[in-house]
C-alpha cells in the first residue's frame, strides 16, 4: 500500500489552545510521547529538561501537544505511543514543515533484507546496528544531504550489505497552515530536530508570527550542528538566531548540537520558564542568569568566555 503524498493525523487537539510543546521531527526517540509514557530506556534528559519549563502540565491527560514527523514509520511508532500513553488532548500528523505548502522529496533509509542481515559476521552486524542508529533518524527533505549520503556509504562499505535508500513523496506544510489545520495558537516550548531544515521551519514561523505575535513559542531548542549551513550553502544558523532576536527572543545557550532561545516578555521571575533558564550554570565560575552561554564542551558563561583562557 502507497502512503506518498498523503497527510495520516492521529489523536485530538483542543482547537483555539496554546499547546504545552511542539515537537518537529519524532524519529525513534527524543520524544515528549516517551518522556510521559515512560518507556525504560528510550526517554530522553533533554526533552525532560525542556518540559519543565513549561506551565501546567503533569500528565498525558493534561499535556497539550503536536507531534510533526515525515517519515510513516516513525509516525506510526509514536501513533502506537499516543494509545499507549491515552494522551488526551496530543495530535500527530505525518508531514513535513517548510516555507511553503506543497509537495516535496523525503530520503530515507532502511533496513537490509532479513536474509542479509542473518548472513552477517558479527563485526559486520555491530557496525550495522551502530550506523543505523543514527541513519533510522537521519531522512531529509529535498535533496538529499551530504550527512545523510557520506553515513549511508559508510555503513555500506563497513557492513558489506545492500542497505536500500529510498525516495518518497511527502506533503510540504509552512508553519501557518500546520497550525491552521492542527488548531493550535502558539506553544510554549518548540522543539526542532529535522536533519537541516530547522532554519527553514523558524522562518516560517516567524513569518506567521510576526503577524500573530502572541502565537510566537516561548522556549525554542533547535539544531545548530552545521546542517541547515550546508543546506542553505551559508550560515543562515547564526543569521536566524539574529532573526529571531528582532522578534523579541534571547539567545540562553548554544552547544555543538543545538541553540537555545526564550521570548523575553515571558521569562518572568518565579515562572516555570526563568527558572529552566536558572538551570545553565557556568562550569568555570558558577554563575548563573548570565547569558548566553557556551557548551562546548563545558558550560561557559558570558564573562568567562570573553576573559583571556586561564583553564
Amino acid at each position: 500500500m502507497s502512503f506518498e503524498g498523503q497527510v495520516y493525523r492521529a489523536g485530538y487537539y483542543p482547537r483555539g489552545e496554546r499547546a504545552h510543546v511542539v515537537q518537529v521531527g519524532l524519529g525513534d526517540n527524543r520524544t515528549f510521547l516517551h518522556e510521559l509514557v515512560g518507556q525504560p530506556g528510550e526517554v530522553s534528559v533533554n526533552i525532560k529538561w525542556l518540559l519543565s519549563a513549561c506551565s501546567g502540565y503533569w500528565n498525558q491527560r493534561e499535556l497539550r501537544g503536536i507531534a510533526v514527523e515525515p517519515v510513516r514509520k516513525h509516525f506510526e511508532d509514536a501513533e502506537s505511543l499516543l494509545r499507549q500513553g491515552r494522551f488526551a488532548n496530543v495530535s500527530l500528523v505525518q508531514v513535513a514543515l517548510g516555507q511553503w505548502d506543497g509537495t516535496v522529496p523525503l530520503w530515507r533509509v532502511e533496513a537490509a533484507a532479513p536474509e542479509a542481515l542473518a548472513a552477517m559476521s558479527v563485526a559486520q552486524r555491530e557496525h550495522y546496528d551502530w550506523d543505523m542508529s543514527y541513519l533510522r533518524n537521519m531522512s531529509c527533505v529535498g535533496d538529499i544531504s551530504s550527512h545523510l549520503e557520506y553515513f549511508h556509504s559508510r555503513l555500506v562499505d563497513k557492513a558489506e550489505v545492500a542497505v536500500p535508500l529510498r525516495k518518497d513523496t511527502v506533503q510540504l506544510w509552512s508553519w501557518r497552515r500546520l497550525a491552521r489545520e492542527m488548531g493550535f495558537h502558539g506553544c510554549e516550548v518548540l522543539v526542532l530536530d529535522t536533519e537541516g531544515c530547522d532554519v527553514e521551519i523558524l522562518r516560517s514561523m516567524a513569518y506567521h508570527c510576526w503577524w500573530r505575535p502572541d502565537e510566537r513559542p516561548w522556549l525554542i531548542q533547535f539544531e545548530s550542528n552545521g546542517l541547515s549551513n550546508e543546506r542553505g550553502g551559508g550560515s543562515d544558523e547564526s543569521a536566524v538566531v539574529a532573526e529571531l532576536e528582532d522578534l523579541g527572543y534571547m539567545l540562553v545557550g548554544k552547544s555543538k548540537t543545538d541553540t537555545h532561545l526564550v521570548l523575553r516578555e515571558k521569562a518572568v521571575e518565579g515562572s516555570p520558564l526563568h527558572r529552566w533558564m536558572q538551570t545553565w550554570r557556568c562550569s568555570y565560575c558558577g554563575r548563573t542568569e548570565c547569558y548566553p552561554y557556551l557548551d562546548e564542551p563545558y558550560s561557559c558563561c558570558s564573562n568567562c568566555r570573553e576573559r583571556p583562557s586561564r583553564w
